[in-house]
């Protein structure tokens, strides 16, 4: 996973499917892959991360990928440290 600090958060790579039958974030201990409804048409998938990641991880911003499968986010208010304990701790309650 690239992942990386800056001033105001945590930088983590994602790999997005979009028009998926079910939402989901998964981490396999090396990506964090998440998977939304929405098609990837003027933007609703991208809506869509954004508001499921806000959701587990806190809030976000899209920083590139904005037409890619590969997405960075700022995870605002995290260092990667942080991050990367509650994604373990997600990929354990699997």
């Amino acid at each position: 996973m690239q992942e990386g600090n800056s001033s105001r958060g945590a930088i983590v790579e994602i790999l997005v499917t979009p028009s998926s039958k079910k939402e989901s974030v998964e981490y396999d201990g090396n990506t964090l892959k998440i998977r939304v409804k929405e098609p990837a048409d003027k933007g609703k998938a991208n809506k869509a991360v954004i508001r499921l990641v806000s959701k587990k991880l806190g809030g976000c911003e899209l920083v590139s990928g904005f037409t890619s499968k590969r997405k960075v986010f700022l995870i605002k208010n995290q260092n990667t440290e942080t991050l990367r304990q509650l994604l373990e701790s997600m990929k354990k309650q699997k």
